[in-house]
């Protein structure tokens, strides 16, 4: 009768995947990213930061409690833009009884505009107008002799 009964509850631990793809192919993967998750709204209260996978663009928050989290785009991948969207995400038991597509979160980024630079482009430039001028001038000439034909007949 005088025994102590001494019970001991182990908290439910969960997780939060984050997949990296292109903003306009999310078949296409993206790596070396790093997220950072955060207990606050605000994104000042630091949790921790992850970095992609290199093989599967996934960066892995593992052995989070129960409550609510933020997470943010800390670094881009190379040739794209840093996302500045800020997803809410809260752990409880529907989260915990889901699958895994519920708690995995897809993360996509535009590429940079105008892509990598690769050389000079005012030659580009200057033969494009030459052109738009050249075939500009052969319409009017060509309306012209017509309008002259028309006349002398």
């Amino acid at each position: 009768d005088g025994q102590k009964v001494t019970m001991k509850d182990k908290m439910i631990r969960s997780y939060i995947k984050v997949n990296k793809v292109d903003y306009y192919d999310h078949k296409d993967i993206l790596k070396a990213a790093e997220f950072t998750l955060y207990s606050d709204a605000a994104c000042t209260k630091k949790i921790r930061s992850v970095k992609t996978d290199t093989k599967s663009g996934i960066a892995l928050f593992d052995d989070l409690i129960y409550g609510t989290y933020f997470i943010k785009e800390t670094k881009a991948p190379a040739g794209y833009q840093l996302s500045d969207e800020v997803v809410k995400v809260t752990i409880d038991d529907e989260w915990v009884n889901g699958d895994d597509k519920l708690r995995t979160i897809i993360y996509a980024d535009k590429p940079l505009s105008g892509g990598v630079v690769t050389g000079d482009t005012t030659a580009t430039g200057i033969l494009l107008s030459v052109v738009t001028l050249s075939g500009a001038a052969l319409i009017f000439v060509s309306h012209k002799r017509r309008k002259t034909k028309k006349s002398e007949q």
